[in-house]
Formats: structure tokens, C-alpha cells, sequence
């Protein structure tokens, strides 16, 4: 028997010269959320940040969107995630609208990564797994399994 479920959907677009703006939206029972980040490519950092909550459980809940603004200048690299944490959760944020930026930031991450490399992820599917290793690894170097550094130098080498 489902209990409770929750879907999350995102999408990345280039908007213009240097540009990717991430949607993220979150939907279950009790909650409607959205944000829209945009990314300065070349500089890997957010230069606009937005959100709507059309529903939430409570009135009060639509205030944590005016923490949006914190994530302004924020870069995509590592402790990004505690960051956001600190600028959008605990006490005077929502840890639903951390959950949606954190989600865009992956997955800006992986944009990022493809823009950087001047490739769209069509181009990237067709290099062969171990060029594709070489060319994330900079980037991607201890994110997870497959880019683990010490298992690429096994299979890089």
C-alpha cells in the first residue's frame, strides 16, 4: 500500500552566449515547488536564482523563498551542497527547497561538465567509455564509483 509519494523533475536549457538556466520542480500531497537557477557557464556560478511554491502546508512556508537570493555567486564545486544547506535550510529555511536546489546543482553540475568540454551529451555518449573517463575526471574525480580516483588510475592507465 503507497503511503506517500513524492516526483521531482528538471530540466537544463542554454539561454544564450554562456548561459544554462536549471527548472527544478518538486510535487507530492502537500507541496508544489519550483526553482529556476541560471548559471554563468565560464565561471561555473549562479547568477540568478528564483522559486515559486504554489502550494504549501503552510502560509508561512512561501517566506523561505526569500532566501533565494543567498544563493547568488555561489560556484558549482565541492561543498556546494553544504553551502546551500546553510543559506535555504535549518531553522528559517525549508528543507524541501534545499532538496530542489541541491537536485539543480547536480544536475547543473553535469551540464556544466558538457559545457566545459564544448559538447552536448549526444557528442559525449559517442566517445568511447575511456575517453570519456579522461575527459570527466578533472571535473567528476571522487563524485562517485565510476570516477573513482583510484580505480581510474587502474583503468587509465
Amino acid at each position: 500500500m503507497e503511503i506517500y509519494q513524492r516526483n521531482i523533475n528538471s530540466i537544463v536549457r542554454r539561454i544564450g552566449e554562456g548561459r544554462i538556466v536549471v527548472e527544478a520542480s518538486l510535487l507530492d500531497l502537500d507541496h508544489s515547488a519550483r526553482v529556476f537557477l541560471t548559471f554563468d557557464i565560464q565561471e561555473r556560478k549562479v547568477v540568478e536564482a528564483r522559486a515559486e511554491m504554489p502550494k504549501a502546508p503552510f502560509g508561512i512556508c512561501r517566506e523561505t523563498l526569500d532566501q533565494l537570493p543567498s544563493l547568488l555567486g555561489l560556484v558549482v564545486e565541492r561543498g556546494v551542497v553544504r553551502k546551500v544547506a546553510e543559506r535555504l535550510g535549518h531553522e528559517r529555511g525549508c528543507v524541501h527547497l534545499v532538496e530542489l536546489v541541491v537536485h539543480a546543482i547536480r544536475l547543473a553540475s553535469a551540464a556544466l561538465v558538457a559545457e566545459s568540454l564544448g559538447m552536448d551529451n549526444r557528442d559525449f555518449a559517442k566517445l568511447s567509455e575511456e575517453e570519456r573517463l579522461r575527459l570527466g575526471r578533472p571535473y567528476l574525480r571522487n563524485t562517485c564509483y565510476a570516477y573513482n580516483e583510484e580505480r581510474l588510475k587502474e583503468v587509465l592507465s
